[in-house]
């Protein structure tokens, strides 16, 4: 079984006191600044769920989300975590995807398809969860816009 999860609360999450209202909150604001979060990624051999709570979510849940797509067509990409030298490394043999990371030991093999459900509908719970608690995010443009670049890619 294979877990993709972006824990993020209320107290969790973080908008600078300086920041702009969440309907003028720019594409650095939403992937760099924002609703950081805890990220659970395991799979039944290892745990490669980052120590740090500090990820920022919307970035980790559309990257995820776009290098499951994109391994139906390369066999390897990588996530580079911000502001550390951690990675996430992933390779495809077949239908088959082998996680590892330079921070934590063990790798999980997940299947292609499985990667992509996974990827899919937690970028699609997070979404749900952010606008249901973040009034005005609804409303956001460059969240739209992103959004939709994601529907169809």
């Amino acid at each position: 079984m294979f877990t993709l999860e972006y824990l993020t609360d209320s107290t969790d999450s973080y908008i600078d006191s300086n920041s702009k209202k969440t309907e003028e909150l720019d594409e650095t604001d939403l992937l760099w600044r924002t609703f950081m979060s805890r990220v659970v990624i395991k799979g039944q051999d290892a745990d490669l769920s980052p120590e740090w709570g500090w990820t920022p979510a919307l970035n980790i849940a559309i990257r995820m989300s776009e290098i499951a797509n994109a391994l139906e067509n390369n066999e390897s990409a990588e996530y580079e975590f911000t502001e550390s030298d951690a990675t996430l490394n992933f390779s495809r043999s077949g239908d088959t995807v082998k996680i590892t990371s330079n921070y934590a030991e063990g790798a999980i093999e997940v299947k292609l398809g499985e990667f992509q459900t996974a990827a899919d509908a937690a970028l699609s719970k997070l979404y749900a969860y952010l606008v249901r608690h973040y009034n005005g995010l609804d409303k956001n443009p460059t969240l739209q816009e992103i959004m939709k670049t994601q529907a169809t890619s």
